[in-house]
């Protein structure tokens, strides 16, 4: 059929299939920003289009809809190739981050601006009200909005968007645009499923509906006969090489316990057989033709169950073939993936000499990382080298991983990474990168595969359910006597992470508070649930929540406010952590020093902004107000651990290109690498380009984890930096003839001596021709031992119902410890996105299942991520700088701190509120009364 409609402002008659999808037909005739990023349920809103002025979804309309009408795109907005005053304004907002529907916010905010020219915020709200933006946290989107108003009346309105820092340098510490953010702010091709070449194939999983059962036989005969079915991969023509899908530092501290398809499903959502045909259509008739006869086994749904004596074992059939290349104290004969424990002091004496001693037990969730942008990967050969475009935060463990799956060496793989549409820890697994791999490998075929958004919630990694028992003492005084914690984390049916997580979950909550007698115990459970994994935070908001909350309990016990308990027994710059020597992830850890803290200034501004102290009232007596802080910390990386690269090249023209091996996932690094290296090169930043995350072309680096990309990708671009910078002196000397030791690099991009200079662009010419010195290049390799403590303290203010048991978070305060912000403007938006992802948890998000197993909660509508309308209705992140000594231009990490803090403050708060402690997250109304005994 033919449909005729105008596109853009222009008019388009194009073929579609009878009931083909409105989104799908636009991505087929070239418009790559309006995306699919859920089922179809229009909840995500990445598909938003413009239908004859009006907001609506693409992905919930047959394109014979679109007749005669108009449709207009992201690509609408642009101005003669340029961007339009209101992209330009989210840019400058910092709202583009994972950016993967930031299109669709540019479109929703247009609407908004021509129908009403000065919105209010609840417009701005409502406007944005089906928008899910889980990296953003919303706040800088009222911004935005407000500059772009202003904007359209007076083009050249500016305002200053963010506080700046470092006052002796020129764009260290200063608002800037990203680098990347023209392209991602103006739907250009940037994703994975961008890079799909015409005549690709796709992939299409059969997933267990048991959770836990064998496969006595599989019958693919007729799938394969379906016309247009390439092949079936099951585990009968797949490799039989058990590894792990966690991309860790190697030897990785997990289990090989992964096959790419086992003869026995461990849980609902296990892999069964994959389909690779041309098209959809052809995929899903084939996964239904595929016959399976089952054992049901006996299933473990709940670590108590695990823990069981002659429990049924999750990995029974393949016990003695589990192995792991560091220690870790797994026993798969026991349903034990991994554990630990370490002590310094006496934990029992200092028990015994305190004169309160609170024990309590915490518990949180199964928690989904939900990044807008599904898992996805694209793969296609190269001759005989296998090239993988994927959505990864680690590209090289990656290729290491998938090539010890496939039996192939890593020279025959490249792996690109493309920009990601939100990844928040879940992307840092291989979970679907492998059997697209091999299936290549096999066919010679281009594959796409994209998870379904119910996938996401089935087979991709969740964050760790813990239960954590804190037995914590203290003085009259308020002096801690002793801290000992117990932890059991639930990591599901295979152990990616199991002991690195729980181990995170101490080390980042227990080196917090000064104490002698610190003790901890670790055990992660094998159960028959969809795996647990890396997700922001790491274990530290678990962690954090146990920790933090038994302190707020310990202080009431002795009648102290609980922000004076924590400013006293707070970490101090020049601390040296003892307890970190127990905490090694699988190797021996080491004691580390405080280079710095900021913890005295977040607490006293904290404290200041939310009114600490001061009772809140309201006109309705059934609400009660209170009020709660927690304090929190994070690392910079894994010092000892991980490493990471780069090169600059200075090229003809005297700008830089650097190359690094980083993974930027929406945070900014490749802006934050950028301006290390125009402060480093005294060159403006637009004379600095920055290619990352291609295995192929740029230098090793561990990757996106760990809040490692300031510290260890940052340091690498200043190490390399000062190199070339080196090399332009020395060069420079022979041309100018003066001594190297006399000369500088001076802005705006020129070599100074005393009696002469030379421009870069001269410099670089000089060197690439034929007399000279060759192409100027400068590389550098970063590890350490240091380490550099980001801190923070947050404070909330909530309202309780004491008839409906609905929690309201009204007002946030975040004060943060990053060292230098180097981009204050991106650092701001991720501490946004940290607070609200973390206020879901604390509040709302929850994976629920059914007694076999099921999964209840696979799509997003049902799963309660927090939207704008969850947001606070005040949100205040304020930065307090401290010059640490080992962060490149004294800059520390900050995103990932900002999911630490919310479940224990707001817990802190609802009691006192109500004067109920809340020790099971999420805080749900029904909780809340049964707390008061009213349900």
């Amino acid at each position: 059929m033919s449909i005729t409609f105008t596109l853009n402002g222009t008019a388009r008659t194009v073929s579609a299939e009878p009931g083909e999808n409105l989104q799908v037909l636009l991505q087929r005739v070239g418009i790559p920003s309006v995306r699919r990023a859920d089922d179809a349920e229009g909840f995500v809103g990445a598909d938003t289009i413009l239908l004859d002025g009006r907001p609506v979804l693409a992905g919930l309309m047959v394109a014979g809809q679109a007749e005669g009408h108009s449709v207009d795109t992201v690509e609408s907005l642009m101005e003669n190739g340029r961007l339009s005053a209101l992209q330009g304004a989210m840019l400058d907002a910092g709202v583009v981050q994972s950016a993967f529907n930031s299109p669709a916010a540019a479109l929703l905010i247009e609407e908004l601006l021509r129908r009403s020219p000065n919105p209010t915020q609840e417009e701005v709200r409502d406007a944005l009200s089906g928008l899910f933006s889980r990296a953003t946290g919303y706040q800088q989107f009222y911004l935005a909005v407000e500059l772009a108003a202003r904007r359209r009346s007076d083009p050249g309105f500016t305002r200053a968007v963010a506080e700046e820092f470092r006052q002796d340098l020129r764009v260290i510490g200063k608002a800037h645009r990203r680098v990347d953010g023209v392209k991602l702010v103006a739907g250009m091709k940037a994703y994975v499923e961008d890079r799909v070449e015409p005549g690709s194939c796709v992939m299409r999983m059969l997933r267990s509906p048991h959770a836990h059962a064998r496969i006595l036989q599989i019958d693919t005969k007729a799938a394969e006969a379906v016309p247009g079915v390439v092949a079936v991969f099951t585990h009968r023509n797949t490799p039989e090489l058990l590894y792990t899908s966690a991309g860790q530092g190697y030897p990785e501290p997990s289990a090989y316990d992964f096959r790419m398809f086992s003869p026995v499903v461990r849980h609902v959502g296990d892999r069964v057989a994959a389909v690779v045909a041309e098209d959809d259509r052809a995929a899903e008739a084939a996964l239904a033709l595929i016959a399976i006869t089952w054992e049901k086994l006996p299933a473990v749904l709940s670590m108590e169950a695990a823990m069981a004596a002659g429990a049924p074992l999750v990995h029974g059939d393949q016990a003695d073939r589990i192995h792991c290349e560091l220690s870790i104290g797994s026993d798969p004969k026991r349903n034990l993936a991994a554990s630990a424990s370490g002590s310094t002091g006496d934990t029992a004496r200092g028990l015994a000499e305190a004169d309160v001693v609170v024990e309590r037990t915490y518990t949180t969730s199964k928690v989904q990382c939900t990044p807008v942008e599904p898992h996805v990967v694209y793969t296609r050969m190269d001759g005989d080298r296998l090239v993988i475009h994927a959505s990864t935060q680690v590209p090289w463990h990656l290729r290491r991983i998938v090539a010890r799956a496939l039996g192939i060496r890593e020279n025959r793989i490249q792996v690109i990474k493309e920009r990601i549409g939100g990844g928040y820890g879940s992307k840092q697994d291989v979970l679907l990168e492998d059997v697209c791999a091999w299936a290549t490998l096999q066919t010679g075929r281009s594959i796409l595969y994209k998870y379904t958004r119910e996938e996401e919630f089935i087979a991709a990694t969740t964050r760790h359910p813990f239960r954590i028992t804190v037995a914590m003492g203290g003085k009259r005084d308020g002096t801690i006597t002793a801290l000992k914690v117990s932890m059991d984390a639930d990591t599901g049916a295979y152990g990616n992470h199991a002991l690195t997580v729980p181990m995170n979950a101490c080390s980042k909550s227990l080196a917090l508070l000064r104490c002698q007698n610190i003790s901890f115990e670790v055990r992660s459970w094998y159960t028959n649930y969809v795996a647990s994994g890396a997700y922001q935070g790491y274990g530290a908001p678990q962690g954090s929540f146990a920790v933090q909350l038994a302190a707020a309990e310990l202080a009431s016990g002795l009648g102290i406010d609980q922000a004076d308990f924590l400013d006293r027994n707070r970490v101090r710059e020049g601390d040296v952590l003892e307890i970190l020597k127990s905490l090694g992830e699988g190797r021996p850890g080491e004691v580390a020093t405080v280079g710095s803290c900021g913890l005295e200034k977040a607490l006293a501004e904290g404290r200041q902004s939310i009114g600490w102290g001061q009772r809140s009232s309201g006109a309705d007596a059934e609400v009660r107000t209170g009020k709660g802080v927690a304090i929190i910390q994070q690392g910079s990386g894994l010092p000892g651990l991980d490493q990471a690269c780069a090169d600059v090249r200075l090229l003809s023209d005297g700008t830089f290109m650097v190359l690094s091996g980083g993974a930027d996932l929406g945070t900014g690094l490749d802006t934050v690498l950028a301006k290390i290296a125009a402060e480093t090169l005294c060159c403006p930043m637009e004379h600095v380009s920055v290619i990352s995350g291609d295995t192929d072309t740029t230098p090793f680096d561990k990757g996106a984890y760990a809040s490692s990309g300031t510290y260890f990708s940052g340091n690498a671009a200043l190490g390399a930096a000062r190199a070339l910078s080196r090399r332009m002196i020395d060069a420079a000397s022979a041309i100018l003839k003066e001594p190297a030791e006399g000369l500088h690099l001076e802005y705006p991009g020129r070599v100074r001596g005393k009696n002469g200079a030379i421009d870069y662009a001269g410099l670089a010419h000089h060197c690439q021709s034929g007399e000279g010195a060759g192409e100027l290049v400068g590389s550098a390799s970063f590890t350490s031992d240091d380490c550099a403590f980001p801190y923070a303290a947050h404070f909330c203010e909530v309202s309780v119902n004491t008839r409906t048991g609905v929690v309201e978070v009204r007002r946030y305060v975040a004060a943060h410890d990053c060292g230098t912000p180097i981009n204050p403007r991106l650092a701001k938006g991720q501490v946004y996105g940290g607070i609200l992802k973390s206020i879901g948890h604390a509040l709302y998000e929850e994976m629920l299942f059914d007694a076999e197993g099921r999964c209840l909660t696979t799509r997003l509508a049902d799963y309660a991520a927090p939207m704008i309308q969850e947001l606070p209705r005040e949100v205040e992140v304020i930065f307090v700088p401290s010059d640490d000594p080992f962060g490149p231009f004294g800059g520390k990490s900050v995103a990932e701190i900002s999911v630490n803090g919310a479940a224990p403050a707001i817990a802190c708060a609802i009691h006192d509120a109500i004067g109920v402690w809340m020790r099971q997250w999420p805080f749900t109304p029904e909780k809340i009364l049964r707390a008061l005994r009213r349900f």
